[in-house]
Parts: C-alpha cells; structure tokens; sequence
C-alpha cells in the first residue's frame, strides 16, 4: 500500500511511505515546524484500487531548542599543578535558550563517568567532586552539557596533583672522594643518601666551578652513587649535593670542600725560566755585590 500524509490545514501533502505491508507502521517526516504551534494532519491509504481516509489528527509542538555552549574556564586550569588529592572540578555552561543544564564529568583517560552536577542553571558553574586521586599523578577530564536533547562536550584539561603529604624527604647526601688535587685531572666522587619512606633519590650535583648542575638517577636508597669531574682551574671549591625522591621531596644540601692548588712543577719549571731569561742579570748583580 501507499499511505499519503496530508497538512489539514490546506489538505497540502507532507510525504509518503511506498510499499507499506498490511499491519506495519508507515512513516514521513514533517521538517520546518514552529515552535509552540498546534498542527493537524491526516492520512490516506491506498491499495491501488481503494483509497480510504484516516481521522484528523493535532499535535502541538514544543519551544525551539538550541544546542548548549561548551563547558568552559575549567577549574583546576589547564595544565595546573600542586592539585590537591581530592580536587573539586568546575565548569562555566551556558545555553542560548537559558535551559538548566545537566553537567557530566569524565575521566579522559577511559571515559569514565566521574559525577554529574544536576539541574545547573545557565550562566553559572557546575560542581563535582574527583577523590582519591594518585599523588603526583597526571589526570585528564572533560565535561558534557546536557539540555536533555542535546550534549555538547568540552575541551579536554590536564593537571597534576600534589606530592604524598606524608612523604618524607630524603636525608643530605654525604660525599666523599678526594679533597685536594690537581688541575686538569678526572677525580671521581661518591655520593650517598638514605630516604626514609625507601624511595628511589636522584641526586643533584654543583660542582662550584660555574659548570652548572647535573642530576643522575633515580638510584635505590642508600646505593653509593659515584660521579666524575675535571677541575680545570687552581682554586677552592665547594661540591654540594642534594637529594629529591620520586615524589619530589627534596633533601638539604650536602657539600665538600676540595683545594686545587698550582702543581708544584709548574712553579719550578717558571723559577728555572726566569733564572734562564736573567742569567746575565744575575751575574752582574753577583759581582757588584762582591758575591
């Protein structure tokens, strides 16, 4: 059969269904509807031979909705840090009809569904609480407005949370090696630091002689580290050394003073050269003096 949808206002014909079977549904759609109008229409069914007429049938048609904005101004902020463990995360939401919102929360990194913030009127923000979150930890979320017939989602926002508040730092590395030497010569350094809690320490080494800083790590608690340097000038130094777990927990510096003095060859080869250069000088001297 064929079923013809008509506009009864002025019979004018809305769509059809072709083919429809004997006890099926047919279907068309009417486009291009105001909103809060009442609408009448009717139908016509034909087998080919017979046409019959259906009633006449109203509906009214809702208000015209719009899509929501996207959540935006995330609070944490983007790529914030020092978050704490149980962060409480916000959102701005805005919808052009000032419909209230339902606002849902995920977890970017499997898109889990982390709370939704209920009946949230437009132009305000939206509330949920994330807990027990992994200390030094980096998390990802977005959020979706929801006006009950659409969903508009967000940006995703990143951050990272706080060190383990019970975390404790490590100890000042102690360092040993050497304390006087030459210049120009590799001397080799041993640095050591005992973190309570048993985590991991990478070490980070000033030099004092304006080479800047080097950090080597991670090595297990209280492993002697042993790292290697050139002193290329004569001059005193002081290493210091400090100590940071892997939750950042950073130590006190450790330092040691080292002398490079001149190499005493070098201050007798100069003698012999300047004896050399005025040899003459001092054989007169020798010999006006009566030596």
């Amino acid at each position: 059969m064929t079923v013809r949808f008509y506009d009864a206002s002025d019979d004018t014909l809305i769509g059809l269904d072709d083919d429809v079977i004997s006890g099926e549904r047919a279907y068309t759609s009417w486009n291009g509807l105001s909103p809060l109008t009442t609408y009448n229409w009717y139908t016509k069914v034909d087998d080919g031979e017979y046409t019959t007429q259906s009633d006449t049938w109203s509906f009214t048609t809702g208000e015209d909705n719009n899509v929501p904005f996207e959540p935006i101004n995330p609070i944490p902020i983007n790529d914030a840090t020092g978050v704490n463990l149980n962060p409480t995360l916000s959102v701005e939401v805005n919808d052009p009809d000032d419909d209230s919102l339902n606002i849902h929360f995920y977890d970017a990194s499997d898109d889990s569904l982390i709370g939704t913030d209920y009946s949230v009127p437009s132009g305000s923000r939206a509330y949920i609480g994330w807990f027990n979150l992994e200390p030094l930890t980096m998390y990802s979320w977005y959020a979706i407005a929801d006006d009950g017939e659409y969903l508009t989602q967000s940006n995703t926002w990143s951050f990272i949370t706080l060190p383990d508040p019970n975390n404790n730092p490590p100890n000042a590395p102690t360092i040993t090696g050497k304390t006087s030497g030459k210049p120009g010569i590799e001397y080799s350094y041993t640095f050591n630091s005992v973190d309570p809690d048993g985590n991991d320490i990478v070490y980070c080494i000033q030099w004092g002689d304006g080479t800047g800083e080097i950090c080597i790590g991670p090595y297990p608690s209280g492993e002697d580290v042993t790292a290697s340097h050139v002193f290329e000038e004569e001059g005193s130094y002081t290493i210091r050394a400090k100590a940071e777990d892997t939750n950042e927990a950073e130590s006190p510096w450790g330092e040691l003073e080292v002398i490079m003095p001149r190499n005493k060859l070098a201050h007798n080869l100069l003698f012999l050269r300047i004896l050399e250069r005025f040899s003459n000088t001092f054989s007169i001297l020798r010999f006006l003096l009566g030596m």
